[in-house]
């Protein structure tokens, strides 16, 4: 784990590679024990402890594939809703409370990917599995919605952090 947090810190800090889609700097400051703990608060799950460990040793969201990983508890927004920006535990909250949805109870969203396309991470594992969401199927065709990517949290960072597009990884 610390290996694969020095490779990320790493990256993160060049702004011209700190993500794949768009370019932010300065990256938010780490995100405290407090802002954790008020998201999972409000998710009524705790996060795995290997994506704290990215949020409080990296930084709180700005970094990472697609349009970066999203903020928990502050650092950077990222889900959009009209003309308010949300952050992990917004998106997962109103995707619960929809009632055309049936949202599984520990899915939490990270990363944007843009057109309604996210990376999200399965909390009932330690490893945290990760799944694709394709919000328009949430709708359209339910059992297609959500897809495993057949890797951990860890393995999906180590791909960035060695430059493998991820992008072409969600459309298989």
């Amino acid at each position: 784990m610390t290996r694969l947090l020095v490779a990320t810190r790493t990256r993160a800090s060049d702004p011209k590679r700190q993500t794949d889609m768009a370019h932010w700097a300065p990256l938010p400051p780490q995100a405290s024990t407090g802002e954790l703990a008020a998201a999972e608060a409000r998710l009524g799950f705790p996060v795995p402890p290997v994506v704290q460990r990215l949020y409080t040793d990296v930084a709180n969201g700005g970094f990472g594939p697609g349009y970066g990983l999203v903020g928990i508890g502050g650092g950077r927004p990222g889900f959009r809703r009209g003309t308010r920006t949300w952050f992990c535990e917004d998106e997962c909250t109103s995707l619960r409370s929809d009632p055309q949805i049936q949202w599984p109870p520990r899915l939490l969203p990270v990363c944007d990917w843009g057109c309604g396309i996210y990376s999200c991470v399965d909390a009932t594992h330690a490893d945290a599995p990760m799944l694709r969401l394709d919000n328009d199927a949430l709708y359209d065709a339910p059992p297609l919605a959500i897809t495993p990517m057949n890797c951990t949290f860890s393995e999906w960072l180590q791909a960035w952090v060695n430059g493998e597009n991820l992008w072409e990884a969600l459309a298989r």
